[in-house]
């Protein structure tokens, strides 16, 4: 019972102090000893009082109005300003938290005292960090100074998405007309959805929202938003799939201004609302459009699934030329433009492919350039120049796409890459126009006599096929640029023999440089099938 007591006196006293700070911030603190004596101990008692009341507890007339207007107020307990003062230095320690984090994953934590030396303890601050700026609080090395723009700047980047689903939760709180407590959300930075979703009464009533309607409405508003934009984020996700497949992924933000969050209104946009969403190339929209346009509900294959046909189809010269020149994202327009061989990228000119999206004149230069000196190599041109003992010429052929080409060349053209004699022209000229390339063989399947019977009637046919290809010793010759000495290797057919020359013999073979038959024998050492 005495403790009881106690417990009710002490409350009784905690609310007599809050009726002595209302009136002491009224101006009326004389008046606080005249509610002790008439036992008026809590706030609740006090308010009921009307004018007579007061009256008789000793308020003057003159006073009665502004001590029943003092009662009336809202007191804060210092407890609630504690709190605020609290959860305040609980924000700033955990932007602290998220800098000393930034700096570790890039290796830089050292320099975490120097920036609280400079009372960079906001991210706010992080975000306005110039290379001068580090150099004062002591980053002295400028790769640093780099490292640690860079990475604020891709924080700041990524807050982006926050600042959209702050207007999101703004719009949510004027829809349940609870517009007046918005800044007590962002003063406790509830700016991302995902935090809204996980707002309680609790938390709500320590943010200094009292009513507890209001809190009940809020939690309530954002669980239904909750569940009605589900399917909008499913949909989302399928256009953040279609912009990485088109390789537009960076015109994300935009698609997120533009409140574009289903398929419906991504497929209604056209080259306009694109335009005015700030996507100004003509090539990107198109793209864009065209993933839209294909996509029929089924899943949706990533860019690196897509981009495996790209790289599986290696002997596509065009492909390749593309991927030397850094311009692979132009690899659908070729084909789309049906581009799919070196004589056709060949005739391209500065019009057609500024049609077909390469915009800048620089880059259409280098491509045409890239095209024209492309070099094929085609070992049927490299066997006839063999054959006809002109060998030493064979970097000339190089650019030809096959023998279809070489067998346009005229006199004229042939003088131009370096074969001065008319025999050796005529020759060259003969042996191309009589050139027929190999028919494969189907092999039929049949019994292990005819097999056995083909394999040896067709064995001289088969020297003879094997006799106009390359062989090791050849390739190694023309991988280091020295077509010309091939017909002085004629009777070494096989590496073997190859690894066992010496400086002498191939020195009498015509390789009088040092160099070469240095490089030329570690080549035969290296070689592999």
């Amino acid at each position: 019972s005495d403790d009881s007591d106690s417990s009710d006196s002490s409350s009784d006293d905690g609310e007599s102090d809050e009726i002595l700070e209302l009136l002491r911030r009224a101006g009326m603190k004389k008046y606080a000893q005249n509610f002790r004596k008439a036992g008026i101990k809590t706030l609740k008692k006090a308010r009921k009082c009307d004018a007579d009341k007061l009256k008789n507890i000793g308020v003057k007339s003159g006073d009665v109005k502004t001590v029943s207007k003092a009662l009336k107020q809202s007191i804060i307990p210092e407890s609630a300003s504690d709190k605020s003062d609290d959860s305040s230095s609980e924000e700033e320690e955990e932007e602290v938290e998220v800098i000393h984090r930034i700096l570790r994953q890039i290796d830089l934590e050292k320099y975490m005292k120097d920036f609280k030396r400079a009372k960079i303890t906001t991210l706010k601050k992080a975000y306005k960090l110039k290379d001068a700026k580090l150099r004062k609080i002591g980053v002295e090395r400028s790769d640093d100074r780099k490292k640690i723009i860079h990475e604020f700047e891709k924080k700041k980047d990524n807050k982006t998405s926050s600042e959209d689903d702050e207007q999101k939760i703004a719009r949510v709180m004027k829809g349940i007309n609870m517009k007046k407590h918005i800044k007590a959300l962002q003063k406790h930075k509830i700016l991302e959805l995902e935090q809204a979703y996980r707002l309680n009464d609790k938390r709500l009533r320590n943010f200094g929202i009292s009513n507890s309607r209001d809190r009940k409405k809020i939690v309530k508003a954002f669980v239904q938003y909750k569940e009605s934009h589900a399917s909008d984020d499913a949909a989302y996700e399928i256009i953040k799939k279609l912009l990485a497949k088109a390789g537009m992924k960076k015109h994300l933000q935009a698609f997120k201004k533009k409140e574009i969050d289903s398929m419906n209104k991504a497929k209604a946009l056209g080259h306009q609302e694109l335009r005015d969403m700030g996507i100004h190339l003509y090539r990107e929209r198109r793209d864009i459009l065209e993933q839209f346009e294909k996509y029929d509900g089924g899943n949706i294959s990533s860019p690196e699934e897509s981009s495996e046909e790209e790289v599986a189809d290696d002997n596509n010269i065009v492909h390749e030329v593309l991927r030397q020149q850094y311009m692979s994202r132009h690899i659908p327009d070729f084909d789309r433009a049906g581009i799919k061989d070196l004589r056709a990228a060949r005739r391209l000119n500065q019009t057609q492919l500024r049609s077909m999206g390469v915009a800048l004149y620089l880059q259409r230069e280098r491509l045409i350039n890239a095209f024209k000196d492309y070099k094929v190599k085609n070992e049927a041109i490299l066997r006839i120049l063999i054959d006809t003992n002109l060998s030493r010429h064979a970097t000339e052929f190089e650019k030809l796409i096959d023998v279809e080409e070489a067998q346009n060349l005229t006199h004229s053209d042939l003088r131009g890459m370096g074969i001065n004699l008319y025999g050796q022209r005529d020759r060259l000229m003969k042996a191309f126009a009589n050139y027929k390339p190999k028919k494969k063989k189907k092999k039929k399947k049949g019994s292990d006599s005819d097999s056995d019977s083909d394999a040896d009637s067709g064995s001289g046919s088969d020297d003879s096929a094997s006799s106009k290809e390359l062989n090791d010793v050849e390739n190694v010759l023309v991988q280091q640029h020295l077509h010309r000495f091939i017909p002085a290797f004629e009777g070494v057919k096989t590496i073997q023999q190859a690894r066992a020359l010496t400086h002498t013999q191939l020195r009498n073979r015509g390789l009088k440089l040092f160099g070469q038959r240095e490089r030329l024998m570690k080549a035969f050492e290296d070689y592999k099938r």
